[in-house]
């Protein structure tokens, strides 16, 4: 959880969460001031947006479990999202309500439930309680200060839409920050933790040879053969005699289940 690509998750997992929740709470008084709808009407219009999740969220949750990437999803939906609150804020007039909230609808029933997949490819699966519990801790500290300023800004008057876009935007490229981020390959959260090591040291060595490294790498390969049978010890002496060499580093890699089958 310490990694920079957890915490990004983190942050734009809560951003568009509290937006999508400040916008529920207030989308009836949001449309019938930019609209001048009736509160009937208004409530109606704004139910679209629970509806769409409880009727997209579980088929994108297990698209996600299929899906190799989610980026491009995220990232449609996150623009999706920019596209409904901007046009709320500065296209009242041109842009029929029914557009703008289903943007937003689509956009709230996809965000959450991908990022929150994300987490499952980026923590290891003993620390995912309390990754949740961080990510949960972050929506709940945005919710209070989110909803104070937009409270705050409807009582002077302002057009507090024009905050959910600010948030809106900052979320993307929190995104956009995270998709460039390169992701060595111990990042996965389903390694067990000798596979992730083995893996780091590997990825560090490949990207910034250094003596530690290829050090890590020859007592690794040491402590295989000596374990390795009844020939430990000589396969040990004739290491040392130099009478074979040690493999490239790219080699190095633990042995896994699909090779022990052949």
């Amino acid at each position: 959880m310490r990694s920079e690509r957890f915490w990004l998750v983190a942050l734009c997992h809560a951003i568009f969460v509290v937006v999508f929740k400040v916008f529920e709470n207030f989308s009836s008084a949001i449309l019938k001031t930019i609209y001048g709808y009736d509160v009937e009407k208004a409530g109606f219009v704004a139910s679209l947006v629970p509806l769409a999740s409880v009727l997209l969220a579980p088929a994108v949750g297990l698209a996600s479990d299929r899906a190799p990437s989610a980026a491009a999803p995220i990232l449609l939906a996150a623009v999706a999202a920019v596209a409904g609150f901007t046009s709320l804020a500065f296209g009242a007039t041109t842009v029929p309500a029914a557009l703008c909230v289903g943007l937003i609808a689509i956009s709230h029933a996809c965000l959450p439930t991908l990022l929150l997949a994300l987490v499952r490819d980026i923590v290891k699966v003993s620390s995912r309680g309390a990754a949740f519990g961080v990510l949960e801790t972050v929506v709940a500290v945005g919710n209070v200060v989110a909803h104070a300023v937009f409270g705050y800004l409807a009582q002077q008057g302002l057009h507090p839409i024009k905050l959910l876009v600010g948030l809106a935007v900052i979320g993307v490229g929190l995104f956009m920050r995270l998709v460039y981020i390169p992701t060595p390959p111990d990042a996965r959260g389903d390694l067990a933790d000798d596979e992730r090591s083995a893996l780091r040291d590997a990825w560090t060595a490949r990207i910034a040879p250094n003596p530690t490294a290829e050090a890590k790498h020859r007592a690794w390969l040491g402590q295989e053969r000596s374990t390795a049978g009844g020939d430990a010890g000589g396969d040990a002496g004739g290491d040392a005699g130099g009478g074979r060499a040690i493999p490239p580093l790219d080699d190095l890699r633990r042995e896994t289940p699909a090779d022990r089958d052949r």
